[in-house]
């Protein structure tokens, strides 16, 4: 069995071994066929002869060369000459400089000196490029007179806006009456639906861009008055300051380009006016719905060389990538660029998204728990779940008629003083009556020889408190601290730095006016009687006169109540805090505060 076994496996290793042989034959048979089949042997032609040879074969193509890289639009040499070369308006610098550092050449971005300089410098041939807004008549005849013709190209969208203060009580008015204010024919801001006063209307210096403007979009031939030497601004942005401050301000008028009082130069005193019922924001600007609308150009000789560096950048600012660069500076662009923004960092000054504001919010004073709310689950509604316009009621929003800060220099060294101005636009005589007699109380402060000492005392404590945390480099600033109750607002002072480190102790200056009538009143004679001390949130011990000043004691629970005997002296608001001061028989002062639920 074993012999029968031995030979069954020798027949099939034999087997294996010829089949084995047999497939590694095949195998090279089929890598002959292969090769034949790719490089397949030259068959000779018919009349070959015995010793014919075939043509070797041609060597394999070369692989191709890779793509040469674009060459860039322009080179650093030649933006940095056209940077000696270019100027332009106030308003179009953020434009250039974007531009340059779009190209990676921010520190060569030119300057500019305004635009009638800058239309001089293209004429006197020192300037090749010039970003500006529309040539003024006079500056067309300049030009003709040098025999020079100047090459327009629009760049992008702008417009002519007017702007008033913010307690202005007008918002709208038509192109006729603007008109008629800057001949002379309307002098008074209630024949337009304002108050009672005359109108202010500044201008603007002759062949200033704005000025300009003016003549052209809104006079259209007609010739305004002569004004007085102080009501012609030669800047923008004294123009805006003249508008926007805080004393006889309320009948002033003025205009400017929509750029530079949204991304340039803006601020939280003026607003804008809607011209034939159209407001100037970016879409109606955009959808060319604003009368006055306009824009910036790139201005060059009309001989300048076909394929300069000048108009090859003029021809790239017209491309979509062009126009992009231009909308992340803030700029309107010709047409609409799909997926292009305004960089965020700009955060314009008056956003004014008049057609998209829900106005939900009316304009009735929320108080400090709507605001509050505006904040839900981490994400922060619009501010039209408030106001109808966020930019006009920004003011409004968040102190509803008082918190605006006036710098009004320093009440003693290092120590800075900032007053609190009323803004009720809708009873102007309640607001004349109360800022009066505010700015008569803070005139009154440096004259309190007792009150300065006790300041001085604070700052002293305050820093010595700021050295102990680690904070000794900063300012002080003497600011007053706003709070409403029924139809009262208080205001009272307190000491604070930089880095948000207060004076300990009481108020030392507090004030309270009634503001349906504008009187000022003493809020403690206002609160009704019985009131329940162990309801306060939290009370500060006993604060006691030292030689130095007040001394302020530790919060404790509402559960200290005045001894018997007690005499309410003072009451304010703070926010939506009510703060009661109350002195006990022994001269120590309780410092009580109370939600304003308790009353």
């Amino acid at each position: 069995m074993k012999d029968r076994l031995i030979e069954i496996w020798k027949n099939r290793r034999n087997r294996y071994a010829i089949i084995g042989a047999a497939a590694a034959v095949v195998c090279v048979l089929a890598l002959l066929g292969a090769s034949s089949l790719m490089h397949p042997a030259p068959v000779p032609p018919d009349d070959a002869g015995e010793g014919y040879q075939a043509e070797p074969e041609p060597p394999a193509p070369e692989p191709p060369e890779p793509e040469p890289e674009p060459e860039p639009l322009f080179s650093a040499d030649e933006l940095a000459a056209l940077s000696e070369r270019i100027d332009g308006s106030t308003a179009t610098i953020p434009l250039t400089e974007a531009i340059y550092d779009f190209f990676g050449q921010g520190e060569s971005a030119p300057q500019h000196k305004t635009t009638p300089f800058a239309y001089q410098s293209l004429i006197d041939r020192e300037a090749s490029l010039i970003f500006v807004t529309y040539p003024s008549e006079d500056e067309f005849g300049r030009a003709e007179e040098e025999g020079v013709k100047l090459e327009i190209v629009p760049v992008t969208k702008d417009a002519l806006v007017f702007l008033v203060n913010i307690d202005n009580p007008v918002e709208s008015v038509t192109t006729e009456q603007l008109r008629d204010i800057y001949t002379g024919r309307i002098t008074n801001w209630s024949e337009v639906g304002g108050l009672d006063e005359s109108i202010i209307p500044f201008q603007r210096t002759p062949n200033s861009g704005s000025q300009t403007l003016m003549l052209k979009l809104l006079m259209e031939g007609k010739e305004p008055m002569e004004p007085p030497e102080e009501y012609i601004q030669e800047q923008m942005g004294d123009l805006v300051d003249a508008v926007s401050a805080y004393d006889n301000s309320r009948a002033a008028l003025g205009y400017s380009m929509f750029y530079y009082v949204n991304n340039m130069y803006g601020n939280n005193r003026f607003k804008l006016l809607a011209v034939d019922g159209v407001k100037p924001v970016r879409d109606t600007i955009t959808k060319d719905e604003y009368p006055m609308g306009t824009g910036y150009y790139a201005v060059i000789r009309e001989n300048e060389r076909a394929g300069s560096v000048a108009r090859r950048l003029i021809g790239w600012l017209l491309t979509d990538e062009g126009q992009a660069v231009a909308i992340k500076a803030g700029y309107i662009p010709l047409r609409p660029i799909e997926g292009a923004l305004p960089d965020t960092d700009i955060d314009p000054v008056y956003l004014g998204d008049y057609t998209n504001s829900s106005g939900t919010g009316g304009t009735v004073w929320k108080g400090w728990d709507a605001r509050e709310e505006l904040v839900t689950n981490g994400v922060k509604k619009p501010l039209s779940a408030v106001f109808y316009d966020g930019f006009n009621y920004i003011d409004y929003i968040n102190t509803h008629i008082a918190d605006e800060l006036q710098a009004l220099g320093q009440l003693i060294p290092g120590v800075n003083l900032a007053k609190p101005v009323v803004s009720m636009p809708e009873a102007q005589d309640v607001e004349d009556r109360i800022n009066d007699e505010l700015q008569s109380w803070i005139s009154g402060f440096r004259s309190d020889k007792e009150a300065i000492r006790q300041i001085e005392w604070r700052a002293k404590e305050v820093y010595e408190r700021a050295e102990e945390g680690g904070w000794s480099d900063f300012n002080y600033i003497f600011e007053p601290y706003i709070g409403y109750w029924k139809n009262y607002i208080t205001a009272f002072y307190s000491l604070s730095g930089d880095e948000g480190i207060g004076g300990a102790g009481p108020l030392m200056f507090s004030i309270c006016f009634d503001i349906d009538t504008g009187e000022r009143v003493n809020l403690a004679e206002k609160l009704p009687d019985n009131i329940d001390f162990s309801k306060a949130s939290w009370v500060v011990t006993p604060i006691r006169q030292t030689e130095g000043g007040q001394i302020g004691g530790e919060a404790v629970s509402g559960s200290l109540v005045p001894a018997p005997g007690s005499v309410i002296t003072n009451a304010v608001m703070w926010g939506s805090t009510m703060i009661i001061y109350v002195t006990e028989p022994d001269g120590g002062m309780l410092e009580c505060f109370f939600s304003p639920e308790v009353f």
